[in-house]
């Protein structure tokens, strides 16, 4: 459910939430909203986690979470400073990935509504948010190194690749469908990591400056050094990878790819499908005759003891992989969208408080993924009278749906000049909170001086609504406000009055502790206290600076966006 509120509504609403006993969470299928009590759902999440052959709690006393934040970026910075002084790493690859007032992963769960439920309570996939955890920017790093091996003869690149080659296959085969069984939590990482260093080193000694033994360093501490928070404990992950971390469908991939290959090559012809694609853990199969499945299945269960596959038959002349419906028909494959059974029909309400772009290209992406999908226009005519029912149930005006559906058509199919330009253009991103018509007022002043001053300059705006309905639903633990980064923030003197703003890409608590001069990790005043204007005002005034004495004003992880802000900031005092 993504429902956008306008402020008015907001308070209003929160009103009505006294109950924090449950939890409202969009499902990962079908746009459906599961609805939980808190305590099953803490419950259910808390036996993911007791599998002591994936996850180990770590014995962290409450507010030692930012000593051993501190401790891990020590770590890498350190092993990643090695590689530099050996010349193995630049100082410009170093300074993009070396972390800095990061923080821990969050693990919460997703209602698998399409899946049996256990004494009424759905299953749940865990899902990680690792973005700025210690080792994040290392991973995406490392996942440039590793992306030419993710896919194969065998990869489907999408649903739309997908539907256009199925319908060049031979019709007369049987189709069937496999799926592996909690691919991410199963991947065996040792094995998966020498398989990834097997892959990179097949041909060179070393790959963008890193040796064998030094990628294999990196791909260790990538995948193991991070922690996780639930629940306000904290756990590892010690095998298998998490869905949400950046090196989870790099590393699925790979195992399954590399493996796949061999398989397959070693397949008896008896039962060996004739066509095989994989899309992550789904696999589409094409047999000469049916019976071959359950074969094909006991065989490759029987490849490695962390995969497990399950399997479906096509019914009716018909199966569905991805959102791709695929039917026999006349003597050939013909494709069309398909809808999963929990599917609701709830897309974004046209009430939701969201720039009136944003609903037109809703419509627009539904009709471009039936007219990539569906093999004729028969289907195509039939999906675009289904995206209207749909949309009109969602309050969608029947005017602006036929509206979209006459700019699709006449995007493809009417032909328009090519206006050349003597100048390239730059284009830029300008995010901007969404606040009705205060939000378009603005977004014609800012094009209007940017034509006028900078011609050549193109922008592109993004809105972001400042609440959403899932937001006061909240089943994600918080992050302590002392692990918070790229702040920005105010220092108000309790003597005189005075006022300092200044901004910080480290943890608050870090740089509160510099202009108190003590050591953020002991508590202890530093021996070498780093600049501080604050620090050098009280030298002046009796006021006496604690924690208390800050406030966080902003916040922004980009660097040229904080120092911006931070400005603005200090013109308005």
């Amino acid at each position: 459910m993504e429902q956008n509120l306008p402020p008015r509504e907001v308070e209003a609403l929160k009103t009505l939430l006294r109950d924090d006993t449950i939890i409202i969470q969009k499902s990962d299928k079908g746009n459906s909203v599961v609805v939980m009590n808190k305590i099953d759902y803490i419950a259910r999440m808390h036996e993911l986690l007791s599998d002591r052959t994936k996850f180990r709690e770590l014995n962290i006393a409450e507010g030692k979470d930012y000593n051993f934040i501190i401790n891990q970026e020590l770590r890498i910075r350190k092993v990643l400073g090695d590689l530099v002084k050996s010349g193995a790493m630049t100082q410009e690859c170093y300074d993009k990935i070396a972390p800095s007032g990061t923080q821990p992963s969050v693990l919460y769960g997703l209602g698998k509504i399409h899946k049996p439920t256990v004494n009424n309570v759905p299953k749940l996939r865990p899902i990680l948010s690792a973005i700025n955890t210690p080792t994040y920017k290392l991973s995406q790093y490392l996942n440039k190194l590793m992306k030419p091996f993710t896919t194969n003869q065998y990869t489907a690149k999408d649903s739309f690749a997908f539907a256009e080659d199925i319908r060049k296959q031979d019709a007369s085969l049987a189709m069937a469908s496999l799926d592996v069984d909690a691919l991410f939590t199963n991947i065996p990482l040792n094995e998966t990591i020498e398989i990834c260093c097997q892959l990179l080193f097949k041909d060179t000694d070393r790959v963008d400056g890193l040796s064998r033994t030094e990628f294999r360093e990196l791909l260790t501490i990538a995948t193991t050094e991070s922690f996780i928070l639930f629940d306000g404990r904290y756990f590892q992950q010690t095998d298998g990878v998490a869905m949400g971390s950046p090196l989870g469908p790099t590393l699925a991939n790979i195992f399954l790819g590399y493996n796949e290959c061999k398989w397959l090559a070693d397949c008896p012809d008896a039962f060996k499908p004739l066509y095989y694609q994989r899309y992550v853990d789904d696999i589409f199969l094409l047999f000469t005759n049916i019976e071959c499945l359950e074969q094909f299945k006991t065989y490759m269960n029987m490849q490695h003891p962390n995969m497990n596959f399950t399997s479906e038959l096509e019914v009716d002349d018909s199966l569905a992989f991805l959102d791709v419906f695929v039917s026999r028909m006349r003597g050939q494959f013909v494709t069309s969208v398909y809808r999963n059974p929990t599917f609701s029909g709830v897309y974004t309400h046209y009430d939701s408080y969201i720039p009136q772009q944003y609903k037109s290209g809703l419509v627009y992406t539904l009709l471009h993924r039936s007219f990539n999908i569906c093999t004729n226009w028969e289907q195509i005519h039939c999906e675009i009278r289904t995206i209207k029912s749909i949309m009109l149930k969602n309050g969608y005006p029947a005017i602006l749906i036929d509206k979209t559906v006459n700019y699709f058509l006449n995007k493809l199919f009417v032909k328009r000049e090519v206006q050349s330009t003597t100048q390239s253009s730059k284009t830029y991103q300008i995010i901007l909170p969404y606040l009705g018509i205060f939000t378009s007022r603005a977004e014609k002043k800012i094009k209007r001086a940017l034509t006028e001053h900078f011609p050549d300059v193109k922008i592109n705006f993004v809105y972001r609504a400042s609440t959403r309905l899932r937001s006061l639903f909240s089943f994600k633990d918080r992050i302590p406000a002392y692990l918070r980064s790229g702040i920005i923030y105010k220092y108000t003197c309790n003597s005189c009055n005075a006022v300092y703003i200044g901004e910080t890409f480290r943890h608050q608590h870090t740089r509160f502790c510099e202009h108190m001069g003590i050591s953020g990790l002991t508590g202890k005043e530093m021996k070498s206290k780093k600049d501080s204007a604050i620090r050098d005002h009280l030298l002046t005034c009796d006021g006496v600076i604690t924690h208390d004495s800050f406030v966080i004003i902003g916040r922004e992880a980009d660097l040229i966006a904080r120092r911006v802000k931070e400005s603005l900031h200090l013109f308005f005092l």
